[in-house]
C-alpha cells in the first residue's frame, strides 16, 4: 500500500497539544510484549527496555498485559477520551469502567487463546473481586 499526502493535505495535518498518557501507556505495553527474535530493527531496538521493564512488572500488570495484547486493538475503556491529557483523570475514567466496556474488552479475545481466569469468570457475570 502506499499513501500520498498533498501539500493541502499536510496542512490539514493537526498535532496534540500533549501526548495522551492513557494512549501511551497501553501501547507501551503492547509493545513490551512484542518478540520477533531480533528480527525487526525497530522492535530490536527495545530490547533493553523490555528486559528492565519486565524485571520490575509486580504480578498484578499480568490483567493489563493480557488486555493490551499486541495482537487485538486496545480495549476502549483503557483509553478513556477524558484522560486524554492528564494520567490522574485518565486513571480515574478508567476505574469507573462499566461492566459493558468491560465485557466488550474480554469478547476480542483471540479465538485460538482462552481466556485467563480472572476474564473467564468476569465475562460469566462474576463482578466480585
Amino acid at each position: 500500500m502506499r499513501i500520498e499526502l498533498t501539500l493541502p493535505d499536510l496542512v490539514r495535518v493537526g498535532l496534540a497539544a500533549a501526548a495522551d498518557p492513557m494512549g501511551e501507556l497501553a501501547a507501551s505495553l503492547q509493545v513490551l510484549q512484542r518478540r520477533d527474535g531480533g528480527r525487526n530493527a525497530a522492535s530490536a531496538a527495545f530490547n533493553r527496555w523490555r528486559y528492565r521493564v519486565w524485571q520490575g512488572l509486580p504480578d498484578s500488570a499480568a490483567v493489563l498485559m493480557w488486555l493490551c495484547r499486541p495482537d487485538a486493538p486496545i480495549p476502549e475503556f483503557l483509553v478513556p477520551a477524558a484522560g486524554r491529557y492528564d494520567l490522574e483523570t485518565g486513571l480515574a475514567a478508567v476505574l469507573k469502567a462499566d461492566s459493558v466496556s468491560l465485557k466488550a474488552a474480554l469478547r476480542t479475545a483471540p479465538a485460538d487463546r482462552d481466556l485467563p481466569a480472572w476474564a473467564a469468570a468476569f465475562a460469566d457475570g462474576d463482578t466480585a473481586g
